[in-house]
């Protein structure tokens, strides 16, 4: 489905903000090196909102499950050793805003900028996790594209959580809010990462299990949620290429 309108995106300074947090005590060398930003694209999609009473029953029952999932209403587009845009849908953003407004009993223009905020800094959590590598860059980069969505969405909803780090305002407690609304509403590869709970600040780990993970070619999820010490079995070193 194409975008009817698009056009290159403009942060605000807060995310701005929080994409330099990422960037200096996240995904940062000697893992990670970020010189720039990928595409970024803001646009419409022509049918949306659909109309709802014209989806046969398993047409309707798809869409209620995934209208909050994040790739919803946002996109990273990548192929195998190629590096991706992103492309974030107004339409769906508003639409979202919305129902998320009223739920909360939130304003609703300040409701729209944070949900847009978290759909971006998650696709920029895919753009990281699959294009910023140092070392093995194309390798690690196809190695992405085989990764399970499982994998890739529990990095990209971590890279949101990470990117508010030790921030608390009144804004950031609005975010979170959304944050925790969303996840409540979404298919089952967006929540995974709520298993690890305080271990969420474990980054180093989870970073260096990720590359394991690209490394081996495995996507072992219960090794990657810090539930086994090893993947499959295997003591956890980095392939050398």
């Amino acid at each position: 489905m194409k975008n009817t309108r698009k056009q290159t995106y403009r942060l605000n300074l807060f995310e701005i903000d929080l994409i330099q947090r990422l960037c200096a005590n996240i995904y940062k060398a000697p893992r990670y090196e970020v010189d720039r930003l990928p595409i970024i694209y803001f646009g419409d999609k022509s049918d949306f909102p659909p109309v709802i009473t014209d989806f046969n029953k398993n047409e309707r029952d798809r869409y209620e499950e995934t209208r909050y999932d994040i790739d919803s209403l946002g996109v990273y587009r990548s192929s195998l050793s190629h590096e991706g845009h992103i492309e974030i849908y107004c339409d769906k953003i508003n639409y979202c805003s919305s129902d998320i407004s009223q739920s909360l009993n939130f304003d609703f223009h300040e409701t729209r900028s944070l949900l847009q905020t978290i759909v971006l800094i998650h696709e920029i959590g895919h753009w990281l996790t699959h294009w910023c590598h140092i070392e093995h860059k194309l390798e690690r980069a196809e190695s992405f594209s085989s990764q399970s969505k499982m994998v890739k969405e529990t990095l990209a909803q971590l890279t949101v959580i990470w990117a508010i780090g030790s921030l608390k305002n009144k804004k950031i407690k609005m975010l979170q809010a959304i944050m925790a609304f969303l996840t409540a509403q979404q298919s089952p590869p967006y929540t995974a990462y709520l298993s690890l709970g305080a271990k969420q600040t474990k980054t180093l780990t989870i970073l260096d299990r990720y590359i394991n993970l690209l490394d081996y070619g495995e996507s072992d999820m219960d090794y990657l949620l810090l539930k086994t010490r090893s993947l499959y079995g295997i003591e956890s070193q980095i392939i050398k290429w």
